[in-house]
């Protein structure tokens, strides 16, 4: 069991992935309304550019990430667990890697960092319904 909760991090990759792709799309779509820009931005600069940021910007927040869920998970599972302690797991995992963001998000006003958040819950919520239980 422990292996298979492991194997489920990709999960939280590809959500973060996607949700930045989102990210991107809605804020290109605002901005192509409020400024009547041209809709063509929405996906070179709100797909393509959130893909690139992702890939560039994100390298330096997401495998620490991702190392640390990892690490969280190696510490705290073991192998007859139950579905109620993985969700706990998970909330703690989500409390812990959340805690930076929402600091970073009030401190510089960045507000999106409130939306990853969001994304990381996502991420747990589908990882822990991905998992078959006795």
């Amino acid at each position: 069991m422990k292996v298979r909760i492991i194997k489920t991090i990709w999960v939280i990759f590809v959500t973060l992935l996607f949700g930045t792709i989102i990210l991107g799309m809605i804020s290109e779509t605002i901005d192509c309304i409020n400024v009547k820009g041209d809709w063509s931005n929405i996906f070179q600069i709100g797909i393509l550019g959130s893909m690139f940021s992702f890939f560039t910007y994100g390298i330096i927040f997401w495998p620490p990430v991702l190392l640390l869920i990892f690490l969280i998970e190696i510490i705290g599972l073991n192998n007859e667990i139950q579905r109620n302690e993985l969700k706990n797991l998970f909330i703690i995992e989500w409390l812990i890697i959340s805690s930076p963001f929402a600091f970073w998000a009030i401190t510089e006003g960045y507000l999106s960092w409130f939306y990853f958040i969001a994304i990381l819950a996502i991420a747990q919520y589908i990882r822990l319904n991905a998992l078959k239980f006795k």
